[in-house]
């Protein structure tokens, strides 16, 4: 859960250069299997996931992988370019083994209210969704970059609530091993209090997002 932001989660700034970066360590690409019961893969040719951050490695990564297994992904991008968003997956897989599935881009975007979604596709979503899974963020830790605040924080309640409006699937957050801030040693996988000690409000806005999406 917490392993996947270390390794690159989706910048609205950079959307392309986490997974140009990290192509190279796939090794490392969280096991999207984590979100499923074992027994449900054998069904995700029938599921509906909607993904955010797909044009970033842990995004794009997850996407990959259901659109392999033939699932139905709308993976909610701002401005709703797909060639973005095609760029990002064949970033991860060249061999485009992912065009087995569906894909539909969805515009949208994390800082606006309800994500963004047009009425046209918060009709269309409502009640097909099977699974959501919100890898979206912005990293900045020489600033303090009031975005960090405004997309990893309230843009995780955003999209917290959306999902819950839209219905029937589970929601899954994608956080990072940052929230740990100052702590030293051996620690343990539980909520960080939002008192701990940080380096900086990257950090801080992740421990803010995990407490408002439980």
């Amino acid at each position: 859960r917490r392993k996947g932001q270390l390794i690159g989660g989706a910048d609205e700034n950079e959307p392309d250069g986490c997974v140009a970066k990290y192509r190279a360590e796939q090794d490392t690409m969280p096991d999207p299997r984590a979100f499923v019961d074992p027994k449900e893969v054998r069904k995700m040719d029938k599921r509906a996931v909607f993904i955010t951050g797909t044009t970033g490695f842990v995004g794009a990564g997850l996407a990959v992988y259901y659109l392999r297994h033939g699932a139905t992904v709308f993976a909610l991008c701002r401005g709703g370019d797909p060639t973005r968003v095609e760029r990002a997956l064949m970033s991860v897989d060249p061999n485009e083994s992912w065009r087995s599935g569906a894909l539909h881009v969805v515009p949208g975007d994390v800082t606006l209210d309800e994500v963004g979604l047009a009425k046209s596709w918060y009709d269309r979503l409502k009640g097909r969704i099977d699974l959501f899974l919100h890898a979206a963020g912005h990293i900045r830790f020489e600033e303090e970059d009031p975005l960090n605040i405004e997309i990893n924080y309230l843009g995780s309640r955003r999209m917290a609530q959306v999902a819950k409006e839209l219905g029937r699937g589970r929601f899954f957050y994608i956080s990072t091993a940052y929230v740990c801030g100052k702590s030293m040693g051996q620690i343990a996988e539980e909520n960080v209090p939002s008192s701990h000690p940080m380096h900086n409000n990257y950090e801080y806005s992740k421990i803010l997002a995990e407490h408002a999406v439980q």
